[in-house]
């Protein structure tokens, strides 16, 4: 996701510097926060905006359907 869902902020961030981007797999950091609950999956459970603290479901939590907020 390029743009925030709530307040439509560019979450691309500065660019990784080159000789790093084969580890990473792209060219720029993304300025989204990753939010993990432990007691429901052990990684990133849902992401928040930098800018207006929004937040939206991970992926996995779409996928397991029971995504609520916290």
């Amino acid at each position: 996701m390029n743009n925030c869902p709530h307040c439509n902020a560019n979450l691309i961030g500065e660019e990784i510097p080159k000789e790093q981007q084969r580890f990473f797999g792209t060219a720029h950091w993304h300025r989204e926060i990753g939010i993990e609950y432990p007691e429901k999956y052990d990684g990133v459970w849902e992401y928040q905006c930098p800018d207006c603290g929004g937040t939206w479901p991970s992926e996995v939590a779409k996928l397991r359907g029971n995504y609520e907020k916290k």
